[in-house]
């Protein structure tokens, strides 16, 4: 992938390039995911029709970490208002 190309990824998720591989953030932790395509014309067309794109666009692998997310801020929500709701409850 040239610099070109890698300036214009927008995909949050998406960490670099090399040949015809994609590393993108992981649904684990701090672990990478690699997606290799069998040519780096493939590659690259991928690139071009989702990494371009803010959001990803509809990459599978994109719409499952947004779904991460958004699960890991219900959870969190819950969470804090399952404290506030400890704190402030009447007195028997």
């Amino acid at each position: 992938m040239t610099e070109k190309q890698h300036a214009n990824v927008k995909c949050p998720f998406f960490l670099d390039s090399h040949r015809e591989t994609i590393r993108c953030e992981s649904l684990i932790g701090s672990a990478a995911m690699l997606t290799r395509f069998s040519s780096v014309a493939d590659m690259t067309a991928h690139v071009n029709r989702y990494c371009v794109k803010e959001d990803g666009g509809k990459c599978p692998l994109a719409m499952n970490l947004y779904d991460k997310y958004r699960r890991l801020e219900a959870l969190a929500d819950q969470r804090a208002k399952e404290r506030r709701d400890m704190y402030l409850k009447p007195d028997d």
